[in-house]
């Protein structure tokens, strides 16, 4: 389903999944995260977005998405986007004060006021149901689509990951902020310009950007 039964890519994405693993033991056990984290380095790990492990779900009843089943089928209207995303996208958070191109691709404008607005995190349910849905950005095409891809892990997330156990290195950051950014479909130019507008690399702002991109893929990853 995902590799088409290729086992040199199922490969690399069981050592890509081992740096993630290693990582979380960095803290508790940093002998160990390093023999894992250079054991699968040595072993074969993505080096591109073609190799990201995706399961594609299908364009057609009864497969498609379950954001899309139900955000369309069931016609919901109460899944938005954090303003916490929403304002770090826009540039107005501090902790990174520039334009993300990925904005469109993440989230839909409000449908009153044609700008991205966030919906506030962390409401309570009487709280949040006063928020109309025309209000708020929901999600955006892309990531709403029936066929969407669910992302089990990605040559961005592999790059942050090498990123950390190179002291937070420059090289790698920029490896996965640029395969961030054409996965979704940024083009070159435009990822050019946010590479050059975005801080230098240190551990707030590689985290801060594997953050941007684990968009979706969270729920997966509970770090």
């Amino acid at each position: 389903q995902i590799y088409a039964g290729s086992n040199a890519k199922w490969g690399k994405f069981a050592n890509s999944l081992r740096l993630r693993l290693a990582t979380r033991l960095k803290v508790k056990n940093n002998a160990l995260y390093k023999s894992h984290f250079e054991d699968a380095l040595n072993k074969g790990v993505f080096t591109s977005n073609l190799e990201n492990a995706v399961f594609k779900y299908s364009g057609a009843s009864p497969n498609e998405a379950p954001l899309y089943r139900a955000t369309v089928t069931a016609n919901r209207k109460d899944f938005a986007v954090s303003h916490v995303l929403v304002d770090l996208l826009k540039g107005s958070n501090p902790a990174l004060p520039v334009a993300d191109p990925r904005l469109s691709a993440y989230a839909l404008p409000a449908t009153n006021t044609k700008t991205y607005v966030g919906l506030p995190y962390g409401l309570a349910n009487d709280q949040a149901g006063k928020f109309s849905a025309d209000d708020v950005s929901l999600p955006g095409a892309t990531v709403n689509a029936a066929n969407y891809g669910e992302v089990l892990m990605e040559y961005a997330e592999v790059a942050f990951l090498t990123s950390e156990y190179n002291n937070w290195s420059q090289i790698d950051y920029e490896a996965g902020i640029r395969a961030s950014l054409e996965k979704w479909g940024v083009a070159s130019d435009k990822a050019g310009v946010y590479l050059q507008e975005v801080p230098t690399a240190n551990q707030k702002n590689v985290l801060t950007q594997k953050y941007i991109a684990l968009y979706l893929s969270l729920i997966h990853i509970s770090e």
